[in-house]
């Protein structure tokens, strides 16, 4: 339902004159040559999205109105500034316990929260065209993260040789754990938290009716890629598991090396390759997250921009862009400085993520369908599916409502 595709936005253009603007943004397929002779070529009268980008406090102005609007920008600031807090606890958590500078462990911290601050923020200025092969790059080293966690635990647990310092066989974990329902699904849909960013990131898309598959696909992979993720690290580590879950791999020795003969937890003559491991895991989602910072700061740094002076200030003040998007990127670090604990910061997002990403989504989708029928509209796109109907929508609306009062 995020997808700004699968919303109906030139009939509203159409109505209050702006349909120019809005014609290279949706665009009726296979239009015959001659537009008096439709004789010869079938008429696909879907809409699919073209060059023209709206954001998301646009659809929600167009559909919801303009209290629908205030609404959606409340909450999605708060949403991405918990998102973005959250990435920095991360960060400087990893590179305070893998590369510290000092003996003390929040001094540490600060000093890794001022150098993520010092990389996230001038990348936060630049526009997402810029930092296509920076993602790509990026993007292929999560999927070997992830495959590489998952294949590290599951050879822990047939091997009678210590892998991970600690944890020497499985901790096993309960497949179902109803009391902690409410904390799993607000992370569950924190983590795939996209939707806002949908216009961004179509944007460099260069054939747009492929749009769907490409957004279906991505949750596909990274839904069984979290799901097996998760499963496999609760089964071995148990209650040991760390908040930041990679950091569990600090520990890891793969089966090399022995305890140290001083008494002290670390060992010695651990194999490079193993060490290599440890690195890796530990390291790169804090590296990955500088890749992530700057996607979601500029999201909301254009969508408050927008709400302020409107979607032309966007392309033609570029300035008054980068002052936006400094404005969306700063707090956050400010935050971390005072608030650690990314449980916390989760458990709250989560739910202002529930209403960004299932109940605003769903009001659109619904609202759209409903004005093209009263205005004698198409209502088909060409990104629409199984889950495309009004009762799908109702549904998920419901749905997250519920969630969202149960878990407050």
């Amino acid at each position: 339902y995020g997808s700004v595709g699968n919303l109906r936005t030139d009939f509203a253009a159409i109505e209050d004159g702006t349909s120019k603007e809005a014609e290279p943004f949706i665009s009726r397929q296979h239009l015959s040559i001659d537009p008096l002779d439709i004789s010869r070529k079938r008429v696909d009268h879907r809409y699919i999205v073209k060059e023209r980008k709206f954001e998301y406090v646009e659809l929600c102005k167009l559909f919801l109105g303009v209290k629908g609007e205030q609404a959606y920008i409340g909450s999605v600031a708060l949403s991405i500034l918990a998102q973005l807090w959250g990435y920095t606890t991360v960060f400087s958590s990893a590179m305070a316990e893998k590369a510290p500078i000092t003996d003390d462990a929040h001094t540490n911290y600060t000093i890794y929260t001022v150098v993520f601050a010092s990389m996230v923020i001038p990348l936060t200025c630049l526009d997402l065209r810029e930092q296509v092969q920076f993602q790509l790059v990026l993007s292929a080293c999560r999927l070997v993260v992830i495959s590489m966690m998952i294949i590290t635990c599951l050879l822990a647990s047939s091997s009678d040789s210590v892998h991970f310092i600690g944890t020497e066989s499985p901790a096993g974990a309960t497949l179902v754990n109803l009391p902690g329902f409410y904390e799993m699904f607000s992370v569950l849909v924190f983590s795939a938290m996209f939707h806002n960013a949908i216009p961004v990131l179509s944007e460099p898309v260069a054939e747009k009716k492929y749009l769907a598959g490409i957004f279906r696909n991505a949750l596909i992979v990274c839904g069984m890629a979290f799901w097996t993720l998760g499963y496999v690290v609760a089964w071995f580590f148990g209650d040991a598991v760390e908040q930041s879950c990679n950091l569990n791999w600090d520990a890891y020795v793969g089966g090399t090396g022995f305890p140290s003969s001083n008494g002290s937890s670390t060992w010695t003559n651990v194999a490079v390759w193993a060490r290599a491991v440890s690195y890796f895991v530990v390291l790169f989602p804090a590296v990955n997250i500088v890749s992530a910072y700057p996607l979601n700061a500029i999201v909301l740094g254009n969508n408050l921009m927008i709400k302020m002076h409107g979607q032309q200030a966007v392309t033609t003040h570029k300035s008054l862009k980068i002052i936006y998007r400094l404005l969306a990127s700063s707090p956050p670090v400010i935050g971390a400085l005072f608030v650690r604990e990314l449980g916390v910061i989760t458990s709250y997002a989560g739910v202002l993520a529930i209403v960004t990403v299932l109940c605003f989504p769903s009001l659109m989708h619904i609202s759209s369908k409903r004005v093209a029928r009263s205005r004698g509209y198409n209502e088909a796109t060409v990104y629409e599916s199984f889950g495309s109907s009004e009762g799908s929508a109702l549904f998920i609306l419901a749905l997250s409502t519920l969630a969202a009062i149960y878990i407050l």
